[in-house]
């Protein structure tokens, strides 16, 4: 499925508010999708298919359970892609990641910003079994601003979060209660232009 310089506001479903897709891929250039709800995925639910978001906005859609703007995860698949270019994702609210929650995946953010969203669990990023790549060498790129009682920017745990030059805030702007929850520990003020990784039990 092709998205180009479309707008999805104000829908509903059940897994996606906007789109919901199950074995196929998605592309969204120059899209908004704002103001959606669902059960997962309040913007955006994929399943077994992969994903690529450029220049895009997603932007206060509500997730009831899993992925405030994105639910992306593989079931009858071994592994799907995720790519984020330059695109916004923020205002969103889930239980599970409020940004987005990935599954199974392999996760690549260049330039964007995931920004001012809330939950539970993962205000910016709920990932498991995931690798996930922040890159703001070349774009300037952003985790800031998200909320949750653990893993204000990412929560995470199995796989890899690799990140290089990319701003996790500070001050008014910083993730709270934390940077990253990984496995049982709580990082935080990683500031701007942070390059850090984080597998197995720890993050270095």
């Amino acid at each position: 499925m092709a998205l180009d310089n479309v707008s999805m506001q104000n829908n509903a479903g059940y897994y996606g508010g906007a789109v919901g897709l199950r074995g196929c891929d998605l592309t969204a250039v120059d899209t908004e999708i704002s103001d959606n709800t669902a059960l997962s995925g309040g913007a955006v639910a994929v399943w077994d298919g992969d994903v690529d978001i450029q220049d895009s906005v997603l932007s206060d859609n509500i997730a009831s359970v899993d992925g405030g703007a994105v639910y992306s995860t593989a079931y009858s698949t071994s592994r799907v892609s995720l790519d984020l270019q330059d695109t916004e994702i923020s205002g969103n609210t889930g239980d599970y990641g409020g940004g987005m929650r990935v599954n199974a995946a392999s996760v690549t953010q260049v330039g964007g910003s995931i920004s001012d969203n809330t939950a539970s669990y993962g205000g910016g990023v709920y990932m498991s079994g995931t690798s996930y790549s922040c890159d703001g060498s070349s774009s300037t790129a952003s985790i800031t601003g998200n909320t949750a009682s653990s893993g204000g920017g990412f929560n995470g745990g199995s796989n890899t979060l690799t990140v290089k030059q990319c701003d996790l805030g500070t001050g008014s702007d910083d993730n709270s209660s934390d940077d990253v929850y990984w496995w049982t520990t709580s990082y935080s003020s990683y500031g701007s232009s942070a390059s850090f990784t984080c597998s197995g039990s720890s993050c270095y």
